[in-house]
């Protein structure tokens, strides 16, 4: 019998729906952009622009939040598991603070409709632990440079030897704005 995860799911709202690109995404199915054609005919406008956006916020912050969940990860999660994860994460970042409860709940009841009960549990773990890390500013302390400036790594030696560390952290900062 096949897992629930490894049946299509239908995704019900926005939130499903970004899970759902999040996986068509990682699984190369297809680019960006028409993913979110596609998705266009099945959500209502309001659930399409928290789609759209929970979408392009986890792309733009994919290395900070794989290294956010890798840290508490114990193995390679399944697909399904780990896009639930990934667009938590993205709505975790993108809300105030007092937001995040809120988010990681949703996310947890999520996970249980459309992964497993158990796998939802170790989401709540995780998503709590990521919460907690990010109230306390360990990213900022703690992430490699090429995280925390979300450029690859190859760029940042090329601008730092061309240069110098702190004109490549400035011209970072700027193109990240």
């Amino acid at each position: 019998m096949k897992h629930r995860s490894e049946i299509k799911f239908r995704p019900a709202n926005g939130w499903e729906a970004v899970v759902d690109l999040v996986m068509k995404f990682e699984l190369r199915q297809a680019k960006a952009d028409t993913l979110l054609e596609n998705v266009a005919t099945s959500l209502n406008p309001s659930e399409r622009r928290l789609c759209q956006a929970l979408f392009y916020m986890w792309l733009r912050n994919l290395s900070r939040i794989d290294w956010e969940l890798e840290r508490w990860e114990k193995k390679k999660p399944r697909p399904v598991f780990q896009a639930v994860l990934r667009v938590a994460v993205a709505e975790i970042l993108d809300s105030p603070a007092d937001r995040a409860p809120k988010v990681v709940d949703f996310a947890v009841s999520s996970c249980a409709k459309i992964a497993s009960k158990s796998e939802a549990k170790a989401a709540n773990a995780i998503l709590r632990r990521v919460v907690e890390s990010i109230s306390e500013g360990a990213f900022e302390q703690s992430a490699p440079l090429e995280v925390r400036m979300n450029h690859p790594k190859w760029l940042i030696d090329r601008w730092k030897e061309s240069f110098g560390l702190e004109r490549a952290e400035a011209l970072m900062t700027w193109h990240n704005q």
